[in-house]
């Protein structure tokens, strides 16, 4: 069995990562849309950029599960 590795240049992570946070948080400027009425459990011991790099990431995961 032979195991392949992908490697993906550095710029396109970015380019990836952006699309996902541009994505995120065009959601969350329509008032209309069902995120904005959502909570997420965070971890109340940790500063808020690190609750806000939870909520972001919990949000990343469930629109993308295969990642």
């Amino acid at each position: 069995m032979v195991q392949a590795t992908l490697v993906i240049p550095i710029n396109l992570h970015k380019r990836i990562i952006s699309g996902f946070l541009l994505g995120l948080i065009s959601k969350l400027m329509l008032p209309e849309h069902p995120l904005n009425r959502k909570s997420w459990q965070v971890d109340d011991s940790k500063l808020m950029p690190e609750q806000a790099l939870q909520v972001i990431a919990a949000e990343i995961v469930g629109d993308h599960p295969r990642l």
